[in-house]
């Protein structure tokens, strides 16, 4: 029992069967309590009916006939459904009476049936009754005595009296028959809301084994849809596509750890074994000239490393950005002004196309780092006489920058892959992060990269952040 009350179907399940239980319970006793009224009513009508007729005829003067009219009335009044008691021990505590007290409060005359012992107290009790019904209980009996009085204008009173067995023997049978019906209904109400609750939870049982199964030698299982469109479909279809996430990111991590080990095994070999001649050397300007050469590939790995981390944390959400208002336009206006001269030494044109404020939230430093990559770029893959521009321009609730040139573009196989680490095409002198790192910049401030190849020629990246 202590399990099954940890259980997420038992915590789901109690709420659900407790606001039933009191729910319902709250309905048949407000309609047990419509029926008992509207019994009693009927009976508490009938002896009003009966005294009344007899007072009726008081009034009208056919004493002469009382006697007899009495005897009538209460042989009605016994054979009544719901007065007559149907068990022979019942019958000792009941009791059916009519009687007409004088002005006096003399007993002029009375007829009754059954256990007549407290009949003097009850028409004691009862005395002060005038056109109404009460109830008078007496000691050691069942049910109380339903009594009604009416009063004639001569000043006589009229009382009639009766145990309505019938009308509690059919209010107690509905009652047990309303709470055995409550218990029956709760019990499976219980067990629906329990075997339903289970029933969705098992799906969620399912996904936890299928989870729990799973290793970082074999990401390959998924959760299995089972084409409902419901909160827990949504949750193995949003699980599903964070395990997509989760296992290109570790088939990255580890292409990445191949590719790096490639790369940085060719510079630390050259590195060492530079060193290694300048320890051998005994020229001191040889050896001044391999520890800065060695110095200068040290840098260029430090560069690298550095630039797949930032990569890394641009992609997993954790690239630290400090948020300020940037100008676009004036801060490719100054990176133009800076590798303008460097273009002109190679022959290739730099030109700006910013007409006007286009203001985002972001880090300056690494929006320029973001051009200042693409622009190494068209520093190292065009040839003198090519040409390249940076255009700046808000477009509807985007600001875009965009940088273009009219070199070779991209080679077919690197188009679909451009922004991924360590792509780069089969001549490019370069990492292959530079790419990378424009897109990453991109998605630290919410934005996106895209590289577009012209029908006439040329490339175009272009990135795409929120406006400030």
């Amino acid at each position: 029992m202590m399990r099954t009350r940890r259980t997420a179907a038992w915590r789901l399940a109690l709420p659900v069967i407790l606001v039933f239980a009191m729910g319902s319970a709250g309905v048949m006793g407000v309609m047990y309590r419509l029926l008992a009224a509207s019994v009693r009513s009927r009976g508490d009508r009938w002896l009003e009916a009966e005294v009344t007729g007899v007072a009726e005829i008081l009034a009208g003067g056919h004493g002469s006939h009382l006697r007899q009219e009495l005897d009538a009335e209460l042989e009605e009044l016994r054979h009544h459904e719901s007065f007559g008691p149907e068990d022979a021990e019942d019958r000792q505590h009941s009791l059916f009476f009519l009687a007409v007290i004088g002005s006096d409060g003399e007993e002029l005359t009375r007829v009754a049936r059954g256990n007549q012992g407290p009949l003097a107290s009850l028409l004691g009790k009862a005395a002060s009754l005038t056109g109404r019904v009460a109830w008078i209980r007496m000691p050691g009996w069942e049910y109380p005595v339903r009594v009604a009085a009416a009063a004639v204008p001569s000043g006589e009173r009229v009382i009639a009296g009766a145990t309505p067995f019938g009308d509690m023997e059919l209010l107690e049978d509905v009652r047990d028959l309303a709470v055995g019906g409550w218990l029956a209904v709760l019990l499976v109400g219980a067990a629906v809301s329990w075997l339903s609750a289970g029933r969705v939870l098992a799906r969620v049982d399912r996904m936890a084994a299928t989870v729990k199964n799973m290793s970082m030698d074999d990401l390959a299982a998924r959760l299995t849809p089972e084409d409902r469109d419901d909160e827990i479909e949504r949750l193995a279809l949003a699980f599903n596509g964070l395990l997509d996430r989760i296992e290109a990111g570790v088939h990255q991590i580890r292409a990445v750890a191949d590719a790096m080990a490639h790369d940085v095994r060719s510079p630390l070999t050259t590195i060492r074994a530079g060193l290694e001649l300048a320890r051998r050397s005994e020229d001191r300007e040889a050896v001044d000239d391999a520890l800065e050469h060695a110095m200068e590939d040290v840098d260029r790995l430090v560069s690298l490393l550095e630039a797949v981390l930032d990569v890394a944390e641009a992609e997993a959400g954790a690239l630290r950005v400090r948020q300020e208002t940037v100008d676009l336009s004036t801060l490719s206006g100054q990176l133009v002004e800076l590798y303008r001269p460097l273009m002109e030494e190679r022959g290739i044109t730099l030109g700006l196309e910013a007409p006007e404020p286009v203001r985002v939230r972001g880090d300056p430093s690494l929006l320029q780092r973001a051009l200042a990559n693409l622009l190494d770029n068209v520093a190292s893959h065009l040839s003198p006489g090519e040409g390249a521009a940076v255009r700046v321009f808000a477009a509807r609730d985007a600001a875009v920058l965009e940088v273009w040139d009219s070199g070779p573009g991209f080679p077919g196989e690197v188009v679909e892959r451009a922004f991924e680490r360590l792509v780069k095409g089969p001549d490019s002198p370069g990492s292959g992060l530079g790419l990378a790192v424009v897109r990453a910049v991109a998605l630290a401030h919410r934005g996106r990269a895209e590289l577009d190849q012209p029908a006439g020629g040329g490339s175009v990246v272009r990135l795409v952040f929120p406006l400030a």
